[in-house]
């Protein structure tokens, strides 16, 4: 019980970590799905409409790891993503 209460902390410190130095983002393709990890054999989280804003957080080859609004984080084809401002 300890493990995972310690693990959930790093996780959600680790997600407000990558949204503040992040960059804001937006979806530019419709109906993208988020995974859990940087490929297209990864799981399914949800599905992201076209202009959904997001936090770029991480690049992996073709890969952009994504923070939602409400924490979330998962992985869309970065071609699916663009930043916004300079």
């Amino acid at each position: 019980v300890t493990a995972v209460g310690l693990l959930a902390v790093t996780v959600l410190w680790a997600a407000r970590t990558m949204v503040h130095s992040g960059q804001l983002a937006v979806v530019v393709a419709p109906g993208v799905e988020l995974r859990s990890g940087p490929g297209a054999s990864f799981a399914v989280r949800t599905t992201l409409p076209g202009g959904a804003e997001v936090v770029a957080a991480e690049m992996r080859g073709t890969w952009t790891q994504v923070v939602l609004p409400g924490g979330a984080v998962g992985w869309t084809p970065a071609a699916s993503v663009a930043t916004i401002g300079g």
